[in-house]
């Protein structure tokens, strides 16, 4: 016997398909807790800027990491790469490369093996 239930075609069953079980009725619940802890934070605009200036304090360190011949440990990518300042237009996310002091970049998984190994964990 088949013990599924296709979904229909209705708009309504087109909805229904992008959702893939229970509804998460506890997420809800928090929803109000998680709006008053915003507020309490400041708001959407305060915490913009606080990962601005963390992502600016990241990329100040990251430009200062040299290797022994004195090139550079890291390839900063996107707005951050290109700034030197601090500005709105660049978002929180900080896209880098790990270089060699040959200049061949290390890839990702050695990079995460290596953070894995720091105490703690990086």
């Amino acid at each position: 016997q088949d013990y599924t239930v296709p979904k229909g075609d209705s708009p309504a069953g087109q909805l229904e398909s992008l959702t893939s079980g229970s509804i998460h009725f506890r997420g809800i619940c928090n929803l109000s807790r998680g709006f008053d802890t915003l507020e309490r934070l400041g708001g959407m605009f305060k915490i913009h800027k606080h990962t601005i200036c963390l992502a600016w304090e990241l990329t100040s360190r990251l430009r200062q990491l040299r290797h022994g011949n004195g090139k550079a440990a890291v390839q900063i990518y996107g707005a951050w790469g290109k700034s030197t300042c601090m500005t709105d237009n660049n978002g929180p996310t900080v896209a880098f490369n790990v270089i060699r002091n040959d200049g061949s970049v290390v890839g990702y998984n050695e990079v995460s093996k290596l953070a894995s190994l720091h105490r703690p964990p990086i």
